[in-house]
């Protein structure tokens, strides 16, 4: 029987916006896609924070509040660290984000943060030279985000990042032609009607981790996998995939 336990509490809905973060640039470019940087002119995420360390039980047992770090600190804490961030990727921020916490406060033993992209879209707008892109203005995206989630660990040497996973979250995708779906049992039970050629709607979630995870904060941006090449993998797959 074991005796370990993790104690741990945070926020979620962080709400983070930066205006001008550094650009993602020098992406491999791959035959399936024409996506090769992000200008981040807006940085934005939501994000979710849990602080872990033993020496929080008593806030749990005891009603002491001595070394908790209140959720609204938590949330200030990471908003305004985006003002510092150098850095141009999502994995990126929240490991600096984690590290910075852990230096801030000696009695946690590691922090968590997830967190899904709040994303914008280029638009289009007239001006005295036509319809151009503008460099002011931009959208709301409605379509799929790309997801992160890091967890930096205090150890003996300092920090170390124990988990880091990236992906993408809610890719939907319709093929209105060359999809089937016939062959299966056909019994007493059965009322659906076999089709060889049929529209197709699919919903889709992708994650991925690094075998390097530096490569993951785009110091150097040709190792970098960009959630806009992995849609633009699974669009292409889908169009040839019969």
């Amino acid at each position: 029987m074991t005796q370990a336990r993790t104690m741990f509490y945070g926020k979620g809905d962080v709400y983070v916006f930066r205006t001008y973060a550094n650009p993602l640039k020098g992406l491999k470019q791959i035959p399936e896609s024409n996506f090769t940087e992000k200008h981040n002119t807006i940085f934005g995420m939501n994000a979710k924070v849990a602080l872990k360390g033993e020496q929080l039980l008593t806030s749990f047992t005891e009603g002491d509040n001595t070394l908790v770090v209140a959720t609204d600190s938590m949330k200030n804490f990471i908003q305004r660290h985006a003002a510092s961030y150098e850095g141009a990727t999502l994995e990126g921020f929240l490991t600096y984000v984690c590290e910075r916490f852990l230096d801030k406060y000696s009695h946690l033993d590691a922090v968590r943060l997830e967190a899904q992209e709040y994303a914008f879209d280029d638009i289009k707008v007239g001006t005295s030279e036509g319809i151009k892109t503008s460099d002011l203005v931009f959208r709301k995206s409605r379509n799929e985000y790309a997801t992160a989630t890091v967890e930096v660990a205090r150890t003996a040497s300092g920090t170390e990042v124990v988990e880091l996973s990236s992906g993408i979250a809610d890719i939907q995708l319709i093929k209105v032609s060359g999809s089937s779906f016939y062959g299966y049992i056909i019994d007493e039970y059965t009322t659906l009607a076999e089709a060889t050629d049929r529209p197709l709607y699919i919903f889709l979630n992708i994650g991925w981790k690094y075998e390097n995870e530096q490569d993951a904060f785009g110091d150097n941006a040709a190792n970098y996998v960009a959630a806009e090449q992995v849609r633009d993998i699974a669009a292409t797959v889908f169009h040839t995939l019969d």
